[in-house]
């Protein structure tokens, strides 16, 4: 078997700086995924863990990471469910990661998350999916794990079928 072995993967025309709200990267470095099928049910207003995870240690500290979670949750009737995306690096604590718009003044442990999904006239199972380039600067170990939370009071369901779809989070390690 042929191998090829190399530091970086740089496209031709070379890599664009990012600017603002856009996010640049070369070619992927490694990609780690990890499926889950464990629900978590919570009825708190501040976000709260779930089992579901990625561990990921980068190559280079200018690396950024791409993130793509999905599946599916579920609420009872006129409910909120809102996930985000906790960061630990190395043996730190977690960090919401999450962006806050303009308009989302409510502090990182009680904000709006990457989603509001909303059941205004009655039970909903649905299915949901978060992408996110994370620019850690690090190549200490990083753990990326969800987090939900309800402002609506009453239970939600994260993922909506326990034990039966997961909940896969994949983590891309992507050349600056």
């Amino acid at each position: 078997m042929s191998q090829i072995k190399v530091n970086s993967i740089i496209p031709t025309g070379g890599v664009a700086s990012d600017s603002g709200q856009q996010v640049f990267g070369g070619g992927v470095v490694q990609i780690i995924q990890n499926k889950q099928y464990g629900r978590a049910t919570t009825s708190s207003s501040t976000f709260v863990e779930t089992d579901n995870n990625v561990v990921i240690t980068p190559k280079s500290s200018s690396s950024k990471i791409y993130l793509l979670c999905s599946g599916d949750c579920n609420t009872e009737n006129n409910r909120v469910i809102i996930p985000t995306l906790y960061r630990k690096i190395g043996s730190g604590s977690y960090s919401n990661i999450a962006p806050q718009g303009s308009n989302d003044t409510f502090g990182s442990d009680s904000n709006h998350g990457f989603l509001y999904i909303n059941s205004p006239l009655g039970r909903i199972q649905v299915p949901w999916t978060i992408s996110f380039f994370d620019v850690p600067a690090t190549t200490q170990e990083l753990t990326y794990k969800i987090y939900v939370r309800t402002p609506s009071g009453g239970n939600i369901e994260f993922p909506a079928n326990n034990q039966y779809n997961p909940v896969c989070m994949s983590a891309m390690e992507v050349s600056a």
